[in-house]
């Protein structure tokens, strides 16, 4: 991915790296003598290696090259869908069956509505939304090209047979949207845009929205209580 990093973090920190959200310098740590101030909360470990480019930042200001194509698509295998031929990067499709294979034991259906999807396919998509909602209401609910985790190859839409296959924000009270909101870290899922966060995603509430992330920063992330875009600002803060 020659040039990707420069298009993705123009901002880096010394480094490349910031390991904590928290403030650096003498005034991070009270001398013994002043009062003590608010409690601060733990920082995040350190991230592993990402060899397999799973932690590229994408969000509303840093997007993906138009010619950016991940390098393992394979058709997606092994698990329901709702319309065949869909592509996941091969780093992820075995936990995402691990996943659904885990969720039908404990009498739970849940189907892939969409995957992958190439810079001009987003195009198409964010524009029709621009045509049914207008601009302003459409970057709530859709990426501009470029700016689509879909683009990575590790994002799915989940839906079930009890919202009718629908993306829908009633998905996440069904009992397959609580058990992934509660277990999809365990395969290395993240809930991209939770409930809550949408002034610091920019989007609104999704349930059907799963990034894979790998199951270390996945956990790291769920016992944080955050959203991924918090993650991600602590490591690449400018």
């Amino acid at each position: 991915m020659v040039g990707l990093g420069a298009a993705l973090w123009p901002h880096w920190g010394p480094g490349g790296v910031a390991e904590t959200p928290v403030p650096a310098g003498p005034e991070a740590s009270p001398s013994p003598a002043a009062a003590p101030g608010p409690e601060v909360a733990a920082p995040l470990p350190t991230p592993p290696r990402d060899d397999e480019g799973l932690l590229l930042w994408v969000n509303r200001e840093r997007g993906l090259p138009p010619d950016y194509v991940p390098p393992d698509l394979v058709p997606i295998t092994g698990v329901p869908v709702t319309t065949q031929g869909m592509l996941l990067r091969r780093v992820a499709l075995g936990p995402l069956r691990e996943l659904v294979e885990a969720a039908r034991a404990e009498g739970l259906e849940i189907v892939v509505s969409s995957a992958y999807r190439s810079y001009q396919t987003q195009v198409a998509v964010h524009s029709y939304w621009v045509r049914v909602l207008g601009e302003a209401r459409a970057v709530r609910v859709s990426a501009r090209p470029g700016h689509s985790e879909h683009q990575l190859g590790t994002t799915v839409d989940l839906t079930s047979p009890r919202v009718n296959y629908q993306l829908t924000e009633g998905f996440g009270d069904t009992p397959e949207g609580r058990w992934l909101e509660a277990n999809a870290h365990r395969f290395g899922f993240v809930l991209s845009y939770p409930a809550g966060k949408e002034d610091i995603t920019g989007y609104d509430y999704e349930p059907w929205h799963f990034r894979f992330v790998g199951v270390e920063v996945a956990a790291q992330v769920h016992r944080a209580g955050i959203s991924l875009e918090e993650y991600f600002r602590s490591l690449y803060r400018p």
